[in-house]
């Protein structure tokens, strides 16, 4: 192989190379609503639930949850709806064994989760969602825009929380069924709630600036103990977006198992801008998913590879007739 040959393989190459490289940063969004117990959650209480959320696809699913000899645990099913997404709520016939790994399936795209439980059952109302430490949120940036609140640790860790746009929510809380506007299981602090349209955020669709609503919030233990909504308070998003604000906290991306695949979201690349611009979620194609991923890359990256690449042929056919 000739020297020009080789020099124009390994300028394709590259060119190929810095094409797929060049978009590194993106953004997956999870699947919305819920899975608890959190994957691979310990000292889980023996008379938890089980919630799994899926998104609004037309089909039905159901919770299995495998004891440590892969016999199904007996039980019940409620559901509780939202605009986006359905959680069904797994109630066992009996306390789960102490100190023991089950195993739940309900995603049929993603691995199956495990928890163990710990020492004993838990039978405490959790407290009423703090409202105190919010953030009204009215930002763009290159990726678009952030409109709505975001609420820092309203509950603890493990509980799940309930939101209420302008009093829709029609909840049974003791049968867990009915209908609620979102629902957000709380991480290790800081854990969010958004009532907000923002990248990944859909719990309150409408937003734009100057618009209004109000909200309440409530809180689940993982048991389904119920701590009553809080007052409802009015958001107000500002007429104008803020000067220089500070981006906003980003979306957990998450694990492999919990990426969207019978529906997934697109994973959108870094636009030309400040490494602080922050994705939207305020386009169509994030709230209706889509097939697959796109990778993006420049036309004329791709342009000069292909010219590289069909030089690199002609010199090669040319040096087989000499």
């Amino acid at each position: 192989m000739s020297y020009i040959f080789r020099s124009l393989l390994v300028g394709a190459a590259a060119a190929l190379i810095h094409t797929v490289t060049e978009p590194a940063q993106a953004l997956s969004c999870a699947e919305p609503g819920v899975l608890a117990p959190a994957r691979d959650a310990t000292d889980v209480p023996t008379n938890t639930l089980v919630w799994c959320s899926r998104a609004n696809v037309g089909d039905t699913f159901q919770i299995t949850v495998l004891d440590p000899q892969g016999k199904p645990v007996a039980g019940t099913a409620s559901l509780i709806t939202s605009p986006l997404f359905r959680t069904t709520v797994f109630r066992p016939s009996e306390e789960l064994a102490p100190n023991t790994q089950y195993t739940v399936s309900c995603r049929s795209y993603a691995e199956p989760s495990t928890f163990t439980t710990g020492a004993g059952p838990r039978n405490q109302t959790p407290a009423v969602p703090d409202l105190t430490n919010m953030t009204i949120r009215a930002s763009e940036g290159g990726w678009g825009h952030t409109l709505g609140a975001v609420l820092s640790d309203p509950s603890p860790e493990g509980t799940l929380v309930a939101l209420d746009l302008e009093r829709s929510a029609r909840l049974d809380a003791g049968d867990l069924s009915g209908s609620i506007s979102d629902l957000t299981l709380m991480g290790a602090s800081p854990s969010m709630v958004w009532v907000a349209s923002a990248p990944c955020v859909f719990s309150w669709p409408e937003a734009k600036l100057g618009a209004s609503t109000h909200f309440r919030l409530a809180a689940f233990d993982l048991t389904g103990a119920f701590s009553g909504w809080t007052e409802s308070i009015e958001l107000s998003v500002p007429e104008q977006y803020e000067e220089n604000a500070e981006p906003p906290p980003e979306p957990t991306v998450p694990d492999a198992g919990e990426l969207l695949s019978d529906n997934p979201e697109p994973v959108v690349t870094t636009p030309t801008g400040s490494s602080d611009d922050i994705p939207s979620a305020n386009d169509e194609a994030f709230a209706r998913g889509s097939d697959g991923c796109q990778l993006g890359a420049p036309g004329d990256t791709w342009m000069s590879a292909g010219l590289l690449v069909a030089l690199a042929g002609i010199v090669a056919r040319r040096r087989r007739r000499a």
